[in-house]
């Protein structure tokens, strides 16, 4: 690192007062909530990696946070801007996107929410190829695998198949107004006529590329509102398979954790 000019510091003040912009990149999301308190007051864009927080409570107090002190701040998974998924939005062959099934792995750690660990990856190119919206969330719970529905206001439905057992991919399915089409492969392009092409391998370059556009122009590509709704679907899941798998509102979720937060 010294041959590539890295410096290495004992302290996060040190490192804002060196840089123009920090990526917080913690493995453990539960570090990001007092790493942003630590840097909000610098006024830098911050992007932060995933997994954001180990709880929704932590997700809205990371965005308030940041409202609070004017910072530009975004997060999101590299599946966001992997092509063969966020070019599904407009792709040709299926129009206006009416509904979608992802699947990808979800595997979990006793330190964070169940689906916040990793399952937020195959959440994450669900809203990147639905958007936001989602009303209702619905899960079926097993040890090998799990089965999440939401249902969006517009009467759209979008699911996610969390994979814990056999071969595990990264992939969608989305209809159409025009037609059906799986989604290209993880880090590459759009398919065509359902063959999923390779070429580059975009997996993290995606993203790296709109974090350096969003460092230049502080306007965040994925709204703070987005972003919330992304991780009050996964508790909205969580709370479903507690209660035995009914369908359960995000606003009264996000509602509850907001007023919890304002007791505190």
């Amino acid at each position: 690192m010294k041959k590539l000019g890295v410096e290495i510091v004992d302290s996060i003040d040190k490192v804002v007062a060196k840089s123009d912009a920090l990526l917080l990149m913690s493995l453990d999301g539960r570090a990001h909530l007092p790493h942003i308190r630590a840097v909000a007051k610098s006024g830098k864009p911050v992007y932060i990696g995933r997994p954001l927080a180990g709880s929704l409570a932590d997700v809205v107090r990371i965005f308030d946070v940041a409202k609070e002190n004017k910072l530009a701040l975004f997060s999101c998974s590299q599946h966001r801007f992997s092509p063969g998924f966020s070019g599904m939005r407009d792709h040709p062959e299926v129009g206006k996107v009416l509904g979608c099934g992802v699947w990808g792995g979800c595997p979990t750690e006793p330190h964070h929410a169940e689906l916040f660990w990793h399952a937020v990856h195959g959440v994450e190119t669900l809203y990147t190829i639905m958007g936001p919206g989602c009303v209702t969330v619905t899960r079926a719970s097993t040890a090998e695998s799990e089965l999440i529905t939401g249902v969006w206001k517009d009467g759209k439905i979008g699911t996610f198949r969390g994979i814990r057992k056999g071969a595990i991919g990264y992939r969608a399915m989305v209809f159409g107004e025009k037609g059906i089409s799986p989604s290209g492969d993880y880090g590459y392009g759009v398919p065509k006529g359902w063959v999923a092409p390779h070429g580059e391998y975009m997996g993290y370059k995606g993203v790296a590329i709109e974090i350096g556009k969003f460092f230049r122009t502080k306007k965040p590509p994925v709204s703070p509102e987005e972003t919330i709704e992304l991780f009050t679907f996964m508790e909205a899941a969580h709370q479903s398979k507690a209660k035995g798998g009914v369908p359960v509102k995000l606003a009264d979720v996000l509602a509850a954790t907001r007023k919890g937060l304002a007791g505190k």
